[in-house]
């Protein structure tokens, strides 16, 4: 825990850093594999399959360094990932466009993510739990056993409330036994309304070209 940061309620954090993980994996799978089966060739599918890999994870380190150097940038990092899985899922840019906002996406996240759950963790199960929830939502994802809109939805309503709590817990808690929600939190709070109403937006225009 950094200096005069309040320790979050780890249940709470982790099982929506939990949800979100299988969401975020889910999203990205179901998009890729969308496009996949309507490749006939493939070479273009192992070209952005493996620059959704170098972006997504190729590029955690980079974006855990500058987490570890700026902490304050965890709630908004963890409130901008849906934001780019949501343009994503438009197919309206392209498939270059769409690999890269949702391999930005996951990289914010599981960046954002794991730094929010290892500075809360009381114990060494803890980050494993988190961790395991991706692997599903991959395999779900690349199933086709549901759609990408309802992974995205699902990523909008646990990540805004992540980034929610995040922001009013490790930046603006007043007690060190509970924390109290400041106009700064409520600030936050407005922030991410707008990320949902923008996502929102897009998830519309996702269902109409579904």
């Amino acid at each position: 825990m950094l200096s005069g940061e309040k320790r979050a309620p780890s249940h709470i954090l982790l099982a929506l850093a939990t949800l979100l993980h299988f969401a975020v994996d889910g999203v990205c799978a179901a998009n890729l594999a969308r496009y996949a089966w309507g490749e006939p060739r493939l070479e273009p599918i192992l070209f952005y399959f493996g620059l959704y890999n170098l972006i997504a994870f190729g590029g955690q380190w980079a974006m855990g360094w500058w987490l570890d150097c700026r902490p304050r940038h965890i709630a908004p990092s963890l409130g901008l990932s849906p934001l780019l899985l949501a343009a994503g899922c438009l197919s309206g840019p392209g498939i270059l466009w769409q690999t890269v906002f949702l391999a930005l996406g996951n990289c914010l996240f599981h960046s954002a993510g794991g730094s929010l759950i290892l500075r809360g963790s009381r114990n060494f199960s803890e980050p494993g739990i988190f961790v395991s929830s991706g692997a599903l939502g991959l395999a779900l994802g690349l199933k086709g056993f549901c759609g990408a809109v309802p992974f995205l939805l699902l990523c909008l309503a646990a990540g805004v409330a992540l980034a929610v709590l995040t922001f009013n817990i490790y930046l603006f808690a007043a007690s060190a036994s509970a924390f109290t929600v400041s106009s700064s939190a409520a600030a936050a709070s407005a922030a991410s309304a707008a990320f949902v109403s923008a996502s929102a937006l897009a998830s519309s225009s996702c269902l109409v070209r579904s």
